[in-house]
């Protein structure tokens, strides 16, 4: 039988990481150099972004050609489809799929004993990304970094440290489209110099509707799934510590 108290510590232990988390990555943004220090997690954001339009192509019977990632933190991915539900989707892809790994990791690293196996499988798809799929110098310099320095961070980190970069790791995620929000409210973008539509102007032009009330849903969607995964994950703790 668990004690009133354990379950109050692994609550507390868990409100802790993951408000501590929070703080950190809006802090970050909001300070000078926080962009800086924060680069690789926002890199990871990048990578997530365009892997989540690849794969939606994928999944919608569509071909996923290319991801380039560049030193500002913007990102492309060469995807080829039919029909413009296919089209909407695969734009939407990039904006919701980061927000539903970062909410996935955020609730399953919970569980401080699969932190490590977390780190070491984000460390193992993103460089198996790399060999498919990134074709950019930067891209095949940066990513493989990246993932060894996820590697290490689970081999390396104690318990507690893992437990905490994870849910820092799982908020970034999260929150990656909102880093720069403007991005959701925008019709175009300038991608590695070139002026491209941004991808809620993508779903407006594939489906209709007004380009900024997509990106008005896309900020509540990603909200509510950090908010769902934290709630959840709450709930289970308590659950399995009554």
């Amino acid at each position: 039988m668990t004690t009133n108290h354990t379950k109050g510590a692994s609550n507390a232990r868990y409100r802790k990481a993951f408000w501590g988390a929070a703080i950190i990555t809006i802090a970050a943004w909001l300070l000078p150099f926080g962009d800086f220090v924060l680069y690789p997690l926002s890199l990871l954001g990048t990578w997530a972004h365009e892997m989540g339009h690849g794969l939606t192509a994928i999944l919608v019977g569509g071909r996923f050609h290319k991801l380039e990632v560049l030193l500002n933190l913007s990102g492309l991915a060469t995807t080829s489809n039919s029909g413009p539900i296919s089209a909407a989707l695969v734009s939407a892809g990039g904006l919701v799929g980061a927000p539903i790994l970062g909410a996935l990791i955020v609730a399953v690293g919970s569980k401080s004993i699969l932190s490590r196996g977390i780190l070491f499988s984000l460390a193992g798809i993103v460089a198996l990304s790399t060999v498919l799929w990134v074709r950019n110098a930067f891209g095949l310099v940066a990513l493989p970094v990246l993932a060894a320095s996820i590697g290490v961070a689970a081999w390396r980190l104690n318990a507690e440290r893992r437990f905490i970069a994870v849910q820092l790791m799982g908020i970034q995620l999260a929150l990656s489209s909102l880093r720069n929000w403007e991005y959701l409210f925008m019709a175009d973008a300038k991608i590695g110099g070139c002026i491209i539509r941004s991808d809620v102007s993508s779903i407006s032009h594939a489906i209709g509707g007004p380009y900024w009330l997509w990106g008005a849903l896309i900020v509540g969607l990603n909200l509510a799934l950090l908010y769902g995964a934290y709630r959840l994950t709450f709930r289970r703790l308590s659950r399995d510590n009554p």
